[in-house]
């Protein structure tokens, strides 16, 4: 039997085509693994920003490319050490009062660390060794300050030397010197090369001081003077001391102006120096002429009625002609 079938009449329901929501799940997940493969790609395969050095961004600028190195060793960027806005460690001795400075010519400077190391380069007249540290010191106190110079062949005598040194002065209050030269006496160190010389330098007023080769440009010394917390300024006035031959220096009564040394009254007004000076004895003789106070030695023998100076060393008083002009004058010394 054969039936029919109203064309119009609903026919039975058909099969639900939902997709399951597991597919759905695993559909995006191959979706998000994919753009991030993506990016990644385009990442390591293109160019990354490098930044500017120091200050990453600071102008906006996006930088210089270094390619698709992910470190900068890779990139064949340098080693540099980080900066650091610490303070550098004081010296040992900075702000020592009256310590010897010695600087040589061809002195080797301390090893830098590993991270900034470079070959040791020698010094040479054309290329000056590094400045010694700036010392502290009071005014109206000394210090000793020795030097090995190289000053051509041959050496030269501790008063040309002297010349060839320049002292430099910036004063506190722009007004003359901050510090003076008193003595000095050398000799050639044991190769001949070079002359060891020492300078016995008083400190004379508030301000920056510094010694100079002139060939050079080298500094030989340079400090800072300070005002002495319990002295006030020393008037500079020449006083002289000879040996009485028992080991006692006897101050020279210099008020009267006398022509020679050997007519001078002794301090105490009962002797003149020669009653004590016999012809032809030697005497150490004492000339202070400084803020500091600082005495200044000569052998000195008599010869008549002038004196002689046994050894030209020490070099008295470079930096104050007109006080070694009264000395010359009284002790009969040519100049």
């Amino acid at each position: 039997m054969v039936s029919s079938r109203d064309p119009k009449a609903p026919g039975p329901p058909r099969a639900s085509r939902r997709v399951p929501s597991g597919v759905i799940a695993t559909l995006v997940l191959i979706a998000v693994i994919a753009v991030t493969t993506g990016i990644l790609a385009n990442r390591n395969g293109g160019h990354r920003d490098a930044g500017v050095l120091g200050n990453p961004g600071a102008s906006g600028n996006p930088g210089t490319s270094v390619g698709a190195s992910s470190s900068p060793a890779e990139a064949g960027a340098p080693n540099v050490a980080p900066a650091t806005s610490e303070p550098p460690a004081p010296t040992s001795g900075a702000g020592t009062m009256g310590v010897d400075s010695t600087i040589s010519g061809d002195r080797v400077a301390p090893a830098a660390s590993p991270a900034t190391a470079r070959p040791a380069v020698r010094s040479s007249p054309s290329a000056p060794a590094a400045a010694p540290e700036i010392r502290q010191m009071f005014a109206n106190t000394a210090v000793m300050v020795t030097v090995e110079l190289e000053l051509g062949t041959p050496l030269p005598t501790v008063a040309a030397a002297l010349a060839q040194i320049e002292r430099r002065h910036q004063p506190d209050d722009k007004s003359a010197r901050t510090f003076a030269i008193l003595d000095a006496y050398g000799e050639p160190t044991p190769d001949g090369r070079k002359l060891h010389l020492s300078m016995h330098l008083s400190a004379e007023k508030p301000g920056l001081g510094s010694l100079v080769n002139r060939r050079t440009g080298q500094v030989l010394w340079q400090a800072a003077i300070l005002a002495s917390p319990d002295v006030k300024s020393v008037a500079r006035n020449l006083s002289i001391f000879v040996d009485d031959g028992a080991g006692k220096a006897v101050m020279v009564d210099g008020s009267r102006n006398p022509a020679s040394i050997l007519d001078a009254p002794l301090q105490d007004g009962t002797r003149q120096v020669r009653e004590l000076w016999p012809d032809g004895s030697e005497r150490e003789v004492t000339f202070i002429y400084s803020a500091c106070g600082c005495p200044v030695k000569a052998m000195v023998r008599r010869s008549g009625e002038r004196t002689v100076r046994t050894s030209d060393r020490p070099v008295m008083f470079p930096d104050d002609p007109a006080a070694m002009q009264v000395i010359q004058r009284m002790m009969g010394w040519s100049e």
